[in-house]
């Protein structure tokens, strides 16, 4: 889904949807994507290194609410390059 940010959600256009992110724990990964190389193959590896290396090497678990991807001032529309965040919603594990 694509969003913007609203103060309310009394109003929404005809053909979209509001959806309310409630507060949560987020891990958020900085990247910075280039024009070396196809912006796809960048965000695969890594979301690889969040899902297949960080997350379960980590303390944390997948929380069950919403993540999302950040393009702020940082990110440039017109060549895809710049900064992204990638908030992932995480969990303390629970352990015995």
């Amino acid at each position: 889904m694509a969003a913007f940010e609203t103060d309310s959600l009394s109003n929404i256009p005809k053909g979209m949807e509001g959806l309310t992110v409630n507060p949560a724990e987020y891990a958020v990964f900085t990247f910075c994507i280039n024009d070396r190389s196809p912006i796809g193959d960048q965000f695969s590896t890594v979301y690889q290194g969040i899902w297949g290396n960080w997350l379960p090497n980590s303390e944390y678990t997948y929380a069950k609410t919403p993540d999302f991807e950040i393009y702020d001032h940082r990110f440039d529309g017109n060549s895809c390059t710049g900064e992204v965040d990638i908030w992932i919603p995480i969990e303390k594990k629970i352990t015995n």
